[in-house]
């Protein structure tokens, strides 16, 4: 698209200027939603850095995410990813010396402190998504189970990356465990990812289901006699994508007579 204005100079002519749009590159990569966890490590631990990377262009493309810790380069991924579609890349580090160490990953910075003192132990395990394949505005569950394996009581964060974005902060004694959860609702149909603490999932969520139904009409005793006794039946398939209970309206000779309420049906 060109875009044309004008500037009138009289009868020395005219100055025109002209911008052209540009078009999106076929592939391009958006990295957000840094998150670095535990930020208060003890010495000889590991940290967890992760990022989310989208593809927002119009292409399937690859993408090298390089993590730096206080400015020199400790781990790279290489991501492929096509349009529209998403994935959380994870590194880990483990801090030999106590004292605050900034982080670097594609121009999202943060930091973390490592200690010699001993911290609480928190682990983050056992992610657990459910439903894994909802509906569109169906609510979806997200859980992690936080446990304080030794050391001193302490608190944790817990944070949910990928798609979606929250937080949660426990507090533990030693030995302790919650689960902590999440409510998420999806309001597009696509695969969702999902990210906990250096755990990863997915989850697809389809269009709302409707059911539709296919109708056969059978008639026992097609040619009566007066007085001889005459049945019909319907046989109904649900060849939507959710249950439903049709109401049936029974016709005779073009006059309506009566109607019937079916029992749920299943798609399919």
């Amino acid at each position: 698209v060109v875009i044309v204005g004008g500037l009138g100079l009289g009868l020395a002519g005219v100055v025109v200027m002209a911008a052209l749009a540009r078009a999106a590159p076929p592939d391009e990569f958006e990295v957000s939603d840094l998150i670095i966890s535990p930020y208060e490590v003890q010495i000889g631990y590991p940290v967890s850095i992760s990022c989310l990377v989208e593809n927002i262009g119009t292409e399937i493309g690859s993408k090298t995410i390089i993590c730096e810790v206080d400015g020199a380069i400790v781990a790279e991924q290489i991501v492929t990813l096509a349009p529209g579609e998403s994935e959380v890349v994870t590194f880990e580090v483990t801090p030999e010396v106590a004292k605050t160490y900034s982080v670097s990953v594609d121009g999202l910075y943060g930091s973390f402190e490592a200690t010699e003192m001993p911290v609480a132990d928190i682990r983050v395990e056992n992610l657990v998504i459910s439903p894994t394949e909802p509906m569109v505005g169906e609510i979806v569950t997200i859980s992690v189970t936080v446990t304080n394996i030794e050391g001193e009581a302490g608190s944790h964060t817990v944070y949910l990356a990928g798609d979606f974005r929250a937080e949660q902060t426990v507090t533990l004694t030693p030995g302790e465990s919650k689960v902590v959860s999440f409510e998420v609702t999806p309001d597009i149909a696509k695969a969702y990812s999902v990210s906990v603490d250096g755990l990863h999932g997915s989850f697809v969520a389809t269009e709302i289901g409707v059911p539709a139904y296919s109708v056969a009409l059978g008639v026992l005793n097609m040619t009566p006699k007066v007085d001889e006794y005459v049945e019909w039946w319907v046989d109904i398939t649900n060849i939507g994508t959710a249950p439903g209970a049709p109401t049936i309206k029974w016709y005779r000779d073009g006059s309506y007579s009566y109607s019937s309420v079916s029992p749920s049906i299943e798609p399919g």
